[in-house]
């Protein structure tokens, strides 16, 4: 009864959100329209110097209009989108494989991995982290940067899908010892699960993203 309430609860907080970000985005495009039409009719208003009025595009002309059907697609392309479809995924495997669940291992199989899953999964992530810093650690490693930094370097450019697949490992190193993901069906599904999940905070995204390019095109030049 909790976790519904508790959904019930996210899915309204995400309606609201989104119809705030909707309403925003109309008033965007009428505020656009009208201060356009006040600098071009030249009114007395500080001559327009105040920075509310700096406003030299209308979301509402025909360039406007333009401008938001041929940017839509492109505006929406960036790192965030691929970083949250990237911790959706991984968050729907962690979450099928129950990997912070309370779980007690058999006593009478002390030194078996397959009871004590979470050994498992620490020997796996230790691998993992082994591997990244063979790639980042030494002079001259691959994912540093031609010069030699770690910071910007491609790795720090792939900091947050390193991150993502160090917990996926983890996770499915987990799941297959504790059998709560034994099949490569079962760790597709928990990722897809975990996609799902995040449709909300996607829808979101576009909507943000979107009110975002329309200020920065309304108001900077």
């Amino acid at each position: 009864m909790a976790g519904t309430e508790s959904n019930r609860k996210w899915r309204q907080a995400v309606a609201m959100a989104a119809a705030a970000l909707l309403v925003a985005q109309v008033l965007l495009a009428l505020a656009s329209w009208l201060l356009l039409s006040i600098r071009n009719s030249q009114l007395s208003i500080a001559n327009c110097q105040l920075s509310i009025f700096n406003c030299h595009r209308s979301l509402l002309s025909g360039q406007g209009v333009r401008w938001l059907a041929a940017h839509f697609v492109d505006g929406l392309q960036s790192p965030l989108l691929v970083w949250l479809l990237l911790a959706a995924a991984a968050a729907g495997i962690v979450r099928r494989s129950r990997l912070f669940s309370v779980r007690r291992p058999d006593a009478n199989s002390q030194l078996s991995i397959v009871n004590h899953p979470r050994s498992a999964s620490l020997i796996l992530l230790a691998v993992y982290v082994l591997i990244v810093l063979l790639l980042t650690a030494p002079p001259h490693a691959v994912l540093l940067s031609a010069t030699g930094h770690l910071w910007p370097s491609p790795f720090s450019q792939a900091l947050v899908p390193i991150v993502c697949l160090g917990a996926v490992v983890a996770a499915i190193g987990y799941g297959l010892a504790a059998r709560t993901l034994t099949t490569l069906t079962s760790i597709v599904d928990a990722a897809a699960e975990g996609l799902r999940g995040a449709a909300p905070l996607l829808l979101l995204y576009i909507l943000a993203m979107q009110f975002y390019l329309s200020l920065h095109y309304v108001f900077v030049q």
